[in-house]
C-alpha cells in the first residue's frame, strides 16, 4: 500500500482542537478535504504529519504555534479613529475584513473592540499563539484536487480564513465584509 509523500494529492478528514479541548474545526460533517502535500495550502505541521501515512491511518498530533499560525504579535493591533473607518461598514466586535497594510499587502483583520472614538483591529490570525491538536485520517492518495481553497473548504495555509474557513491559515486571501471567504487564493 502506498504511503503519502510530498507532491501527492490526498484527501483527509480531520478534527482540530485547542489546548483546552475545544473543537475549532472539523471536516467530519463535510466531504474530506483534498489538497496536494507540500504546496503550502495548509499549516506546515499539518502537512508534515501526513508524510509516510497510508490510507486509513489516523494521526493524533499537536502542532506548536510556530508551525501553525505563529506567535501572537502585538504590533498587528491597530486603533483606528472612527472618522477614518469606512462609513459603509458598521463596526462590530468579531467582524473580519480585508485591510491593506502600509507595504500594500492585503491582510485579514478582526475588529476586537469598538467604542465611540475608535475601533481596535487585530491583524493576527484568530489562532495565533496557540498550540493546536489534530486528529487526521488519511482517506485517499491520488485524488483529484478541486480548484479553489482546500478542496472547497474555504480556507487553509498561512494567513488564515479563520472561522469561516477550515481553520487553517492562508496568506493573502480576499474576505468579504459579510464574513464570507471570497478567497482570491494565495490561500
Amino acid at each position: 500500500m502506498a504511503t503519502a509523500l510530498s507532491g501527492d494529492s490526498v484527501s483527509v478528514h480531520y478534527t482540530g482542537k485547542l489546548s483546552d479541548g475545544t473543537i475549532f474545526d472539523s471536516s467530519r460533517e463535510r466531504e474530506p478535504m483534498a489538497f496536494v502535500i507540500g504546496e503550502g495550502m495548509l499549516i506546515p505541521g499539518f502537512e508534515k504529519a501526513l508524510i509516510g501515512m497510508k490510507p486509513g491511518d489516523i494521526a493524533e498530533i499537536t502542532i506548536p504555534a510556530d508551525e501553525a499560525y505563529g506567535s501572537y504579535r502585538e504590533e498587528l493591533l491597530s486603533r483606528v479613529p472612527r472618522e477614518d473607518f469606512p462609513e459603509e461598514i458598521e463596526p462590530e466586535v468579531g467582524l473580519q475584513l480585508e485591510a491593506t497594510a502600509d507595504d500594500g499587502e492585503r491582510m485579514l483583520v478582526t475588529i476586537t473592540e469598538v467604542d465611540e472614538a475608535s475601533i481596535l483591529i487585530d491583524g493576527n490570525h484568530p489562532l495565533a499563539g496557540q498550540d493546536l491538536s489534530f486528529s487526521i485520517e488519511l482517506m485517499e492518495i491520488g485524488v483529484e484536487v478541486p480548484k479553489g481553497c482546500c478542496g472547497g473548504h474555504g480556507g487553509c495555509g498561512d494567513e488564515g480564513c479563520g472561522d469561516e474557513g477550515c481553520g487553517h491559515d492562508h496568506h493573502g486571501h480576499d474576505h468579504d465584509h459579510d464574513h464570507g471567504c471570497g478567497c482570491g487564493h494565495s490561500h
